[in-house]
């Protein structure tokens, strides 16, 4: 995947140099054609692939296939909006497969888990909205992205338990969010929901405490922003058997607090 980037990297900076020396103000226009023309042959690849993806509400496919053009887009989508991760802590990181919970700060806390974990199989718990977006959702019901709809707590309950069993079985590292929603507030932490731990009980597994600071608008493109993804630490799955889920969510809420900026 990165290889592929700096391949077309290295052929743009090629045609650069040839139409800066024949013509400069030439040369920007036609950077500025060719890098508009992927973005937009990217997005229309995209969207093709999605109109034979399977269709349906089942949410127990994986394919590798669509988790390699999620991992694509997620490194896309981070570099076109120029966010940096600096991930700190991967040497706690467990060898079996865990449950990971995170602070939600912004839309793109998924896609930098993606790409910071890159290498690791990992599935995520989402709200059910995100799986009607076009294209988006019919890459994500197809990568090990479980659609949780949060007024239907029979239904959550299902998903859960679908989660638990893709840690257990296949072999998935599953991120959930246990604020349940995105912070816009900018600072603190909302109330921490009992489902993740729920979830991690249910999977017998160990459980990572992570956390997301972001540095700068994440929003605006022209500037550079720098995300702090820090993994704080890890409970085994012999602490998550013996506490209660509350237990659990006072414990993590607590050490995410205190390693974000007041």
């Amino acid at each position: 995947m990165n290889l592929l980037f700096k391949i077309l990297a290295l052929l743009f900076d090629l045609l650069g140099i040839f139409l800066w020396r024949w013509h400069p103000a030439l040369s920007l226009l036609a950077g500025l054609g060719v890098y508009l023309a992927l973005q937009a042959a990217y997005v229309v690849l995209l969207f093709l692939i999605s109109l034979f993806l399977p269709k349906g509400e089942k949410t127990d496919r994986s394919l590798p296939f669509c988790r390699f053009f999620v991992r694509l887009t997620a490194t896309w989508v981070l570099d076109l909006f120029r966010i940096k991760i600096e991930l700190t802590g991967a040497e706690l990181l467990p060898e079996e497969p865990y449950v990971l919970i995170q602070n939600h700060r912004s839309r793109f806390d998924p896609m930098v888990v993606c790409r910071a974990l890159k290498k690791t199989k990992m599935g995520y718990i989402s709200k059910i909205e995100n799986f009607k977006i076009p294209i988006v959702g019919a890459f994500i019901r197809n990568a090990g992205f479980l659609a949780l709809d949060r007024e239907n707590p029979l239904q959550a309950m299902r998903i859960l338990r679908k989660g638990a069993k893709m840690v257990r079985e296949d072999g998935f590292c599953m991120t959930i969010y246990p604020e349940g929603t995105r912070n816009l507030s900018g600072s603190g932490l909302l109330e921490f929901k009992p489902g993740a731990f729920v979830l991690a009980k249910k999977a017998a597994a160990p459980l990572v405490v992570s956390a997301v600071a972001y540095v700068g608008r994440a929003s605006n493109p022209f500037r550079r922003t720098r995300v702090r993804f820090a993994v704080l630490g890890v409970l085994s799955k012999e602490e998550v058997a013996a506490l209660s889920p509350e237990a659990l969510a006072e414990k993590c809420r607590e050490s995410i607090a205190a390693f974000l900026p007041n």
